[in-house]
């Protein structure tokens, strides 16, 4: 405001101007952090499905083989790099199963809304601990899950649409609007930045912003394509056009977020390109959770425009009323105390500076120095595991790389024990199955796994090592009337120098092991790995 000029009385003009801009600016924040009651639904259920999906298709088949002292992961070999987890606390895996099943019944609470605020800190506790303990097969879509129960801890989930907000309806509570409004922001910033930094690093990359034969090539590495994808895997023009596409709704989606105008219109297209990407992603690629929580975000910013052409059937609401009256003992009046509400908006505020400062670190390989405050981020961002990189398909992958582990059995005969997964069958073939997703099971995560299999060079915690002797150990516990002599890891590996440029090298051992004498005997929870 040009005061020049202006009488003394005229300072009241002055002060009014300064109030309006305020007022705008509150008015900006409130229109990026506002978020629709009926979002809040959406979000929570997806979260606690996703939860709920990942157990049940992926945690608890796995609890021997990774989650145990017995299995190819046991705790000795994390001891140097894994920090807080509860699965730590026993290398048994009844222990394994009771937290696996602790987190079920949380992401159920979350589902229905019961204890919401409490559900989600023991999920986001535990999904934690499970992240530390299964460092070696952990993906993008693990490190979006844990950031989003993170953020998801500050939002008032269980207000609308839930059984707490049953019991709670008729009494007087009051919401903590800052710290909520910081957290969608946190929220937001994970989003946002997640496909900006995605879409921004990918100018490295000639088949993403030169060529457009990027989707062309992920296509072609046939562990993450679906039945769709090897559909279109071969169709040039229209890959062409998938790579475009992905690129400006990346884009979009970086971006959308953030404005503050006509934001009932911009949310709108940003629900619609999150779906259809996601769908897309999804209908393709064998991704994990991915596609399922970029679904969870598109609903978490649905405006209330499209919310309003949704109706919600009637005995959803008289359901959730049944089990509200079977679970009214767990309830007490609602105790609001907000004498620490400002030290968690300090947290949050913290934790947006850091979150700022990792996406930072991701895009620019900028490194903290060695400064008493420098390495208590580090730490902190550590021992949360709040960092961001979301490395996946930065690069188009031009290669393809099929795992075979061959057992040698004292009769001199050869059994590919992950051709049986896909085939049925364990003969030894070097040919690649058709749907390679099938035999590696868990796609996404044991293709890291595998990956780190193949480079034991790479590898100072000997990962293969481990893995060689759980596989001679359940050889032989199943087949005592022809016990494993050797484990051996075979790769055959292939090249895309270009579309029309294919090289296919013969396959290569890897490595080798010879199953000791201690393989033979029942199996004890504190044996000794060979060093």
């Amino acid at each position: 405001y040009d005061c020049s000029g202006c009488s003394r009385r005229n300072w009241l003009c002055a002060e009014e101007e300064v109030n309006n801009a305020m007022n705008n600016m509150q008015k900006i924040w409130q229109n990026i952090t506002y978020i629709d009651p009926r979002s809040y639904v959406g979000y929570r259920i997806i979260l606690g499905l996703a939860i709920l999906v990942d157990l049940l298709f992926s945690r608890f088949g796995s609890v021997s083989m990774f989650l145990s002292d017995t299995g190819a992961v046991p705790r000795k070999m994390l001891i140097e790099y894994m920090g807080f987890s509860l699965f730590a606390a026993s290398g048994g895996a009844l222990w394994s199963y009771i937290l696996l099943s602790i987190l079920g019944i949380a992401a159920f609470c979350m589902i229905i809304g019961l204890r919401t605020k409490t559900a989600t800190i023991v999920a986001y506790i535990l999904v934690l601990s499970l992240h530390w303990r299964l460092e070696t097969v952990l993906g993008g879509p693990d490190r979006l899950l844990l950031l989003l129960l993170f953020w998801a801890i500050f939002l008032p989930l269980g207000q609308y649409g839930s059984i707490d907000a049953i019991h709670v309806k008729n009494q007087k509570t009051t919401q903590p609007i800052l710290s909520k409004q910081i957290a969608i922001f946190g929220t937001i910033l994970v989003a946002s930045c997640m496909y900006a930094i995605a879409a921004g690093v990918k100018q490295l990359s000639d088949d993403w912003y030169k060529d457009f034969t990027a989707v062309y090539f992920v296509l072609q590495t046939g562990y993450h394509t679906t039945w769709l994808g090897d559909l279109i895997k071969n169709q040039v023009l229209l890959t062409k056009i998938l790579t475009v596409t992905t690129l400006i709704i990346e884009w979009l989606l970086g971006t959308l977020l953030f404005v503050p105008f006509f934001t009932q219109y911009t949310r709108s297209i940003f629900v619609v390109l999150i779906l259809c990407l996601n769908i897309g992603f999804g209908s393709m690629l064998s991704v994990g959770l991915f596609p399922v929580l970029g679904i969870g975000l598109g609903i978490l910013f649905m405006p209330t425009v499209l919310w309003n052409k949704i109706h919600v059937p009637k005995v959803i609401q008289k359901n959730m009323n049944v089990i509200a009256k079977k679970t009214m003992w767990l309830y007490k009046t609602p105790q609001n105390n907000q004498k620490f509400q400002p030290y968690i908006v300090i947290f949050l505020v913290v934790n947006i500076i850091i979150q700022c400062l990792v996406n930072i670190d991701d895009v620019t390989d900028w490194k903290l120095g060695n400064t008493l405050i420098e390495q208590s981020a580090k730490y902190y961002i550590r021992t949360l595991r709040i960092d961001q990189n979301w490395i996946m398909f930065r690069r188009a992958p031009r290669y393809s790389a099929w795992p075979e582990v061959i057992v040698t059995t004292e009769q001199n005969t050869e059994h590919d024990i992950w051709r049986q997964q896909w085939a049925g069958t364990d003969v030894v073939s070097t040919q690649p199955p058709k749907k390679v997703s099938d035999a590696l099971l868990l796609s996404l995560r044991l293709f890291l796994y595998f990956d780190k299999l193949g480079k034991p060079e790479n590898e100072g915690n000997n990962i293969h090592l481990f893995y060689a002797y759980y596989i001679c150990k359940q050889w032989n516990q199943n087949h005592t009337n022809n016990y494993a002599k050797t484990i051996s890891y075979y790769q055959t590996f292939t090249h895309w120098k270009g579309i029309d440029d294919k090289e296919i090298f013969e396959r290569e051992k890897k490595w080798s092991y010879d199953c000791p004498e201690s393989t033979k005997t029942a199996p004890d929870i504190w044996y000794e790995y060979m060093k």
